[in-house]
């Protein structure tokens, strides 16, 4: 039986070589490389030719999301499943229209890891249960990528869900592990590339987006 070969960009070393672990204990499976440079990545998939790749969507200074765009430019064959601590729909729609196949977060369970990459290596689209459920309890205003908020970072969009639901940027601060000075910044740039005066104005263009 031909073994599906799985890419891991992370950018934790600790999380890079527990999952490696976890998914070699597979027979099916088999890890040719795991990274969390964006350069070496697009290096083994030139020489290991990786079906899966599972990459990290708060990678710096080159997100997942940017690193799914190019590596489905270069590379249409290889089969992209997002990893996160987060699940909001407003990311996974984003990523599965640059061209992600599945999309899994952090609290999903080894057996679900591995069910996500053998599914997405079949040509299957897969999400966690905990992604699913977060979809059941949106209300659905599909956004599209001509909408200005494409061209917010991961981060941004976190932030910017968070701002539409109230939360000071004390608490995003406490939530994402930033400090509220870098998070008051992100909330500049997002008004600034939205061309937008104030948080109100931030929380009426998110409600009309359905972010």
């Amino acid at each position: 039986m031909t073994m599906i070969k799985i890419l891991i960009i992370e950018e934790h070393l600790l999380f890079r070589e527990s999952f490696s672990k976890m998914l070699n204990s597979d027979t099916r499976l088999q890890v040719v490389g795991a990274t969390g440079s964006f350069k070496e990545a697009f290096s083994i998939c030139i020489n290991n030719q990786p079906d899966v790749l599972i990459v990290g969507t708060h990678l710096s200074p080159v997100d997942g999301f940017m690193v799914t765009e190019k590596i489905k430019i270069s590379f249409p064959d290889i089969r992209v499943i997002g990893l996160s601590a987060y699940g909001l729909p407003i990311l996974v729609k984003r990523f599965l229209r640059l061209g992600g196949s599945g999309y899994i977060t952090k609290h999903a369970s080894c057996a679900e890891c591995i069910e996500c990459v053998v599914a997405v290596s079949k040509g299957q689209v897969y999400l966690s249960e905990d992604v699913k459920d977060s979809f059941l309890h949106e209300e659905v205003m599909p956004a599209t990528e001509s909408s200005g908020w494409s061209s917010l970072t991961s981060r941004e969009l976190l932030i910017l869900q968070g701002v539409k639901n109230g939360k000071s940027s004390r608490i995003l601060a406490a939530e994402l592990g930033l400090s509220s000075k870098t998070v008051e910044a992100h909330r500049y740039r997002i008004l600034k590339k939205l061309n937008l005066k104030s948080s109100v104005a931030l929380v009426q263009y998110a409600n009309m987006q359905g972010i």
